[in-house]
Parts: C-alpha cells; structure tokens; sequence
C-alpha cells in the first residue's frame, strides 16, 4: 500500500466526517516537516496504515463508499475495518443481480447474432 494512499483516505473521511474525524485523527496524514522532503506519516495515519495494507485497493473503496453512508456519530478505524472486510457483490455474480429485463434483452441480441452468423456460413 502506498502512503498515499492514507492521505487520500484522510481526506475523503476528512469531508465526510468532518470534526468528528479530525479531532480524533487529525487534519492530514503527514507530518509537516522543514527537515525532510520524504513524506512521514501522523501517529494515527501510521496505525490505519497497519491496519489497512492487508486490503485491496477496490477493498478500501468499497469501505470508503459504505463509511458515507454511515449514521453512526463517530467513525472509528476498527468500524472502517469492517467495512473494508465487508464483500462487494462478486462481478461474478453481477448478472444474477440484474433484471430480468436486462437479461432477456442479452440473450434476445445473443440470439440474434448467433442467427446471421449462420446466415453467413450457409453463403
């Protein structure tokens, strides 16, 4: 995972969650520092990054998107967490969520296709 990757997920909480994320983790994810070019991060920004390197990146997205949704008063990594471990529906599967609609419109130009392919292999 790279660093900045937190600091972009500090910012989005950042607006998200406002006050209530910045008093508890603070403003940014870096250290503000005259001494380095290297970024470093913040107490709190090196312990989500802990917690979060073992996600993947549409992992994290999809915690992001589910933490806007959120009506709980405080945001808390641990909560963060399990909104990351929580399964995006499988592209997988993304057809039988469809509707029904969608699917027979699918199999009607599948079909249709299928017919001028044999149209042209009996030419």
């Amino acid at each position: 995972m790279n660093i900045n990757l937190i600091s972009k997920i500090f910012e989005k909480l950042s607006h998200a969650h406002g006050y209530q994320f910045t008093s508890t983790y603070g403003e940014s994810a870096f250290v503000e520092s005259t001494f380095s070019d290297k970024p470093t991060l913040t107490g709190p920004a090196k312990t989500w990054y802990k917690a979060l390197e073992r996600f993947s990146d549409e992992q994290i997205a999809y915690g992001l998107r589910q933490s806007m949704e959120l009506t709980e008063k405080w945001l808390t990594l641990a909560v963060f967490v399990s909104l990351c471990k929580t399964k995006p529906p499988p592209k997988m599967f993304k057809a039988a969520l469809e509707s029904d609609e969608l699917i027979a419109n699918r199999k009607s130009q599948y079909k249709k296709g299928l017919a001028e392919l044999r149209d042209i292999l009996k030419k």
